[in-house]
């Protein structure tokens, strides 16, 4: 149960241990988890080894990451893990289709703009700016052609940012944790 849990959690962060060397564990090894995992699903795809494959695989991997990092800061965060679980989903639902929301917005079934529309779309490309385009990652697409390394390393740099966000989070949560 979560009490269990919390307890071993409390217990932990009471041991003279600092807390980044706790969260810094938890990391590495979910994040070995994750990238174990992201190489068994693309192994298949080896097998044809399209050329942008290469591409395809960092791509993943990183947002594998990502959403790992996520899923750590929200089970330190929140006491439920129902709460913890629907964050993530949130998360990265939004994340993945804030793209065709933006679309949604701009665009309108009659020609005439209205206050409420402008207003519409405002929010939702502000939401977009602190979303990670999970959207542009990981994309089909990449696997017979290639995406240029300008695209990967925009797509990688922003991956890097939202992880050490992420990961700060989660420090600066444990941190302010009283045990």
């Amino acid at each position: 149960s979560s009490d269990v849990c919390s307890s071993d959690l409390e217990f932990l962060l009471s041991q003279p241990a600092p807390r980044w060397a706790y969260l810094a564990g938890r990391s590495l090894g979910f994040g070995l988890i994750a990238v174990a995992l992201g190489c068994i699903l693309a192994l298949p795809l080896w097998l044809d080894a399209p050329p942008g494959l290469p591409a395809w695989q960092l791509s993943l991997l990183a947002e594998l990451i990502m959403v790992m990092l996520l899923s750590l800061l929200c089970s330190l965060t929140f006491a439920q893990p129902t709460a913890a679980l629907s964050a993530i989903a949130g998360f990265y639902v939004l994340s993945r289709s804030i793209e065709s929301l933006q679309l949604i917005a701009a665009a309108s079934l009659t020609h005439a703009h209205g206050w409420s529309d402008d207003a519409i779309a405002f929010l939702i490309n502000a939401i977009a700016l602190l979303l990670p385009a999970l959207g542009q990652m990981t994309s089909s697409a990449w696997l017979p052609v290639p995406p240029g390394w300008q695209e990967l390393g925009t797509i990688l740099a922003q991956a890097l940012l939202y992880c050490l966000l992420l990961g700060s989070a989660a420090l600066f949560d444990l941190y302010r944790k009283n045990y």
